[in-house]
């Protein structure tokens, strides 16, 4: 059996003194929080790395610690330091979910950032979380994040001294200690290919939805129409839709989209992402049920209802359980022995969905 050691911190939500390493600064939460204008509640969560803070509120509490030297105690012997995301996001969700519940126990340390864009917030607090890594003396990282070239800066930091496994949509690094576990992006792309060219043999417009600069998503892109064009004449054309995070997003995304139908009068739509429910939802916004099928990624509980509604017609689904236990077995395997894996990149198949 393999004993990992594990950490967690716990924190009493009153206002009571935080002990720091310094020893020089007493600050109690209930100050901390007047002094950044958030709840009490909010600074304890962040302090327990707990999850349901904002990315904004989570920055500014951090800024403030770290402005201050106000350190969060550390144990030693740390051995895996996970860093996961904190959002509704389906693929995300189920990751950190997965992990906590079913690969941790209590003597992991494990950290949570808030939503997945690559903003000034997010970088931050993963950049801080990869020096606490590394300067609590942790075995190894293990790390789920979109990636900027500054969190890649960090990661490449780190990974010379200790091993980074990451969950991530791109595996771009080079670093003989950074390890890369997802999907076959481009594969992926051309399953999906495939069904449609299968079901759809005729040329046809297909929108290609690319909301983020990505390797991930790029490769998928890549596959979707290398496969396409060994079959027809389809013609493509890319679009970028906004950035997600509103309640109407679906309607925004609408909005976006009838004016590219009437140059571009598409008949599918392929989303190489996990945006697939918006633009389900924002084709039927358009009353083009019937008309304009959507092919894309993840899975969602209304993808049942937009196939029904002759929206959907498959999507790719990452084995997101698979690729979070493999990447805890390597790291529990390194801890134990190690030993790193020979190869690093890690490939665990996704599952391809019809309706």
């Amino acid at each position: 059996m393999i004993i990992v050691k594990v950490y967690f911190l716990f924190m009493c939500t009153k206002t009571k003194n935080i002990r720091r390493f310094s020893g020089m600064l007493h600050n109690s939460v209930t100050e901390i929080a007047q002094a950044i204008q958030v709840s009490i509640s909010v600074v304890s969560k962040v302090m327990n790395h707990q999850g349901g803070v904002h990315a904004d509120q989570r920055y500014r509490v951090y800024r403030y610690l770290s402005d201050h030297a106000i350190a969060v105690p550390t144990p030693a012997n740390v051995e895996i330091y996970a860093i996961l995301p904190d959002t509704p996001v389906f693929f995300w969700r189920e990751i950190s979910s997965f992990l906590k519940k079913e690969c941790f126990s209590l003597q992991d340390k494990v950290n949570l950032y808030s939503s997945i864009s690559a903003n000034q917030e997010n970088e931050y607090l993963i950049i801080k979380y990869l020096e606490h890594a590394r300067n609590c003396g942790a075995k190894c990282v293990l790390l789920s994040a979109p990636f900027s070239p500054s969190i890649i800066g960090a990661v490449r930091s780190i990974s010379c001294t200790i091993p980074v496994f990451l969950l991530s949509e791109d595996g771009d690094l080079t670093d003989d200690r950074v390890f890369f576990i997802g999907s076959d992006a481009r594969k992926d792309g051309m399953l999906l290919a495939e069904y449609y060219a299968d079901r759809h043999p005729s040329p046809g417009n297909i929108l290609i939805l690319s909301c983020r600069e990505s390797k991930n998503h790029a490769q998928r892109v890549e596959g979707f129409t290398w496969r396409l064009n060994q079959s027809g004449e389809y013609r493509f054309q890319q679009a970028a839709p906004p950035l997600l995070g509103k309640k109407d997003f679906s309607s925004q995304l609408a909005r976006i989209l009838q004016p590219i139908g009437e140059r571009f009068p598409f008949d599918c739509i392929f989303s190489p992402d996990g945006y697939t429910p918006y633009v389900c939802g924002a084709i039927k916004k358009l009353g083009k049920e019937g008309q304009v099928r959507c092919l894309g990624f993840e899975n969602a509980h209304l993808n049942e209802q937009y196939a029904t509604d002759q929206i959907l017609e498959a999507i790719v689904k990452q084995n997101v359980a698979g690729q979070a236990r493999l990447a805890t077995e390597m790291a529990k395997q390194y801890c134990k022995d190690g030993v790193l894996p020979k190869e690093r990149e890690h490939y665990v198949p996704s599952e391809f969905i019809l309706f």
